[in-house]
């Protein structure tokens, strides 16, 4: 909510809803399968969809893996068909959303990850409005950062 309310601000237009773009590249299946982050994610859903209804615009759910489909077959029946309506899922093949990417979004606002064209710091542009999650590659963390980390 926090990111819409600098967005309102930044661009003085009313903006009511994101788009959440979920990269699961770097996520183990044990990360995905873990049932106390499932609940988190479900929990959270519910609360958006109780208190903030329709500001979720779309979920595009990319590097899917394989095993996904199954994980995803549990969650389905918990989330509203509002909510279902609004996710599109790809595996890894990357000619396939970004295609889909060029399609829907203005491709200049979008980070390099995703296909876009938008200047930042890095791939993701995380300097901005768009708000990156863990796990994050090793390849952006100092060498001194990591070795205080293990």
């Amino acid at each position: 909510m926090q990111i819409i309310e600098n967005a309102r601000k930044r661009t003085g237009k009313p903006v009511f809803q994101y788009h959440e773009v979920i990269d699961l590249e770097y996520y183990t299946i044990r990360q995905l399968s873990y049932k106390p982050a499932i609940n988190y994610i479900l929990q959270t859903q519910r609360q958006f969809d109780d208190n903030y209804p329709e500001v979720l615009r779309t979920v595009t759910v990319i590097n899917a893996p394989r095993i996904f489909p199954i994980l995803f077959g549990f969650v389905k029946p918990l989330l509203s068909k509002q909510t279902m309506d609004k996710i599109s899922v790809f595996g890894t093949d990357e000619e396939k959303w970004k295609a889909h990417f060029r399609e829907k979004f203005p491709i200049e606002r979008f980070p390099p990850r995703w296909g876009g064209t938008r200047k930042g710091s890095d791939e993701f542009c995380s300097q901005e409005d768009v708000w990156v999650e863990y796990p994050i590659p090793l390849r952006y963390f100092k060498e001194s950062k990591l070795n205080n980390c293990f």
